[in-house]
């Protein structure tokens, strides 16, 4: 009986080596410098990846971001005051993003000391979703929307 056992187990290990894909390992020792970040961008708390572009936001600069293009290795500083309004208003009352990425045409950002969360659309640069607490904000249908949540 232990020797089926044994031969099943390893029909089994045999049968999914082939089917499981091995998965990237980072090479630590090959890290290298790519770019130094620009000076005018202090405090860089939060990075992303978009269409070929890394993206790198400020925690001390109100919503300031750069954006580093892999294709030619240079780097884009925001100038648009309507940017970095829409990204304050998410990153909440201390000003600062902790994290953020890009899912469905969206860039979600969520706030270095978690009190808020929200998404603003890359097209309009409107805030679509945005989380202050106590509620969730969804702008929907040409309206905003407050939807008040209960902690348990």
């Amino acid at each position: 009986m232990k020797k089926a056992n044994v031969i099943l187990l390893i029909s089994i290990f045999t049968i999914l080596s082939f089917v499981v894909k091995a998965q990237k390992q980072p090479i630590i020792s090959e890290l290298k410098l790519v770019a130094k970040t620009p000076s005018e961008i202090r405090g860089i708390s939060a990075i992303a990846y978009n269409e070929g572009k890394i993206w790198a936001i400020s925690s001390h600069d109100k919503g300031r971001y750069a954006i580093f293009n892999l294709e030619d290795n240079k780097w884009e500083l925001s100038d648009s005051g309507e940017h970095y309004k829409a990204i304050r208003e998410i990153a909440g009352r201390y000003n600062d993003v902790g994290g953020m990425t890009f899912a469905n045409e969206k860039l979600w950002l969520g706030s270095g000391y978690g009190y808020s969360f929200g998404s603003v659309d890359m097209k309009t640069y409107g805030i679509s979703l945005a989380w202050d607490g106590d509620s969730l904000w969804i702008i929907a249908d040409r309206g905003l929307r407050k939807l008040p949540l209960k902690n348990n």
